[in-house]
């Protein structure tokens, strides 16, 4: 009905302004029509549902968030910690010498393993693999001795480096996630270091990797835990996660031509679903503008403009720009407000 009644009063704009659409603004934008199509995309304009305990969804090229869910909230993370486990390795570990396997699978009952076996030894690179595509916690425990000696002084690295991305609501006490007092982090930390993790060449390639196959004494073939990459062709990574206190997590990013986006999921009851919906809706219901806003009602945050900016798609016509990255067609909006955050580079 509410739709009906909008399309109505479209209509009869039409007819009150000699059956030309009325101008939204003033020159020198030109007109901003409204039409029938922009009312009835208002009028779909709804975030996608989202039922997981907290949530982000962040676009990378604007450094935008556009859906967030209890973000700052602090809660068990799981294995979305090896994210930033990867961080402090990458720049620890020698990518082609040969590290011990200090901590084997059979040491770990209970915890996710890449099945690594005592008295073996394998290239730094490799035990990044076993770390991010099988979640192996016998690997996390195995790179944090060999990259400082004992997963201790890693794990205070690791906590260093978080608070160094801005990372305010996150503290890890062991280098795995495995549940544990003191251990936690948010959704918007972990977007904050999947942006970072996707800007280092070295670990980016990793975790869009589907299988991977390490040789020491023994052969190891690692599947990568993350279902997206097998269901969609625009996935890149990054992370999955489960506890008992976590429950099923997933921090998911995705590449559209030159437009990159991260989602966040906490303890979602279908983390694979409401991740696609929440990707999808940021490449379709989004666009990419750089430049001004018109003096417009229905456009927020107007002025002027020095860097490319994240808008909802059905605000396109209404901005004096030449759009950077088109949004599908006939997408509405996830809302109708916009929060900037700054993410450090890696």
């Amino acid at each position: 009905m509410r739709s009906v009644c909008l399309l109505v009063l479209a209509a009869a704009l039409q007819i009150l302004t000699a059956y030309g659409p009325p101008a939204l603004v003033e020159e020198p934008f030109g007109n901003a029509p409204i039409t029938a199509a922009t009312i009835a995309a208002l009028d779909r304009a709804r975030a996608p549902s989202v039922q997981a305990r907290a949530a982000i969804a962040f676009d990378v090229t604007t450094r935008t968030v556009a859906y967030a869910k209890e973000s700052d909230t602090r809660l068990p993370n799981a294995s979305t910690t090896k994210i930033v486990t990867a961080l402090v390795a990458v720049d620890l570990l020698a990518p082609d010498a040969r590290y011990p396997v200090t901590v084997a699978a059979e040491d770990l009952p209970g915890h996710s393993i890449a099945g690594l076996r005592r008295g073996d030894r394998l290239l730094g690179r490799d035990l990044l693999y076993g770390l991010l595509l099988p979640s192996g916690n016998d690997a996390a425990l195995t790179i944090a001795d060999g990259a400082s000696g004992s997963a201790a002084r890693f794990v205070g690295l690791m906590n260093e480096r978080a608070a160094a991305l801005g990372m305010r609501n996150t503290r890890f006490a062991n280098p795995h996630g495995f549940d544990a007092p003191d251990h936690f982090s948010s959704a918007r930390d972990l977007a904050i270091a999947a942006a970072a993790l996707l800007a280092d060449p070295r670990l980016a390639p990793i975790v869009r990797t589907k299988q991977h196959t390490a040789l020491g004494t023994w052969r190891y073939d690692w599947a990568n835990l993350n279902q997206l990459l097998t269901t969609r062709g625009d996935v890149t990574g990054v992370k999955t996660g489960t506890s008992d206190l976590a429950g099923p997590s997933l921090v998911a990013s995705a590449r559209r031509g030159d437009r990159d986006v991260i989602v966040v999921l906490l303890g979602s009851p279908d983390r694979y679903a409401e991740a696609g919906r929440l990707l999808d809706a940021l490449f379709e219901q989004f666009a990419i503008v750089d430049g001004r806003a018109p003096s417009s009602p229905l456009v927020a945050n107007r002025g002027s403009l020095r860097s490319p900016r994240l808008v909802p798609a059905w605000q396109r016509p209404l901005w004096w720009v030449d759009l950077r990255v088109p949004a599908a067609q006939g997408g509405p909006a996830l809302m109708h407000g916009a929060e900037r955050i700054r993410v450090p580079d890696a």
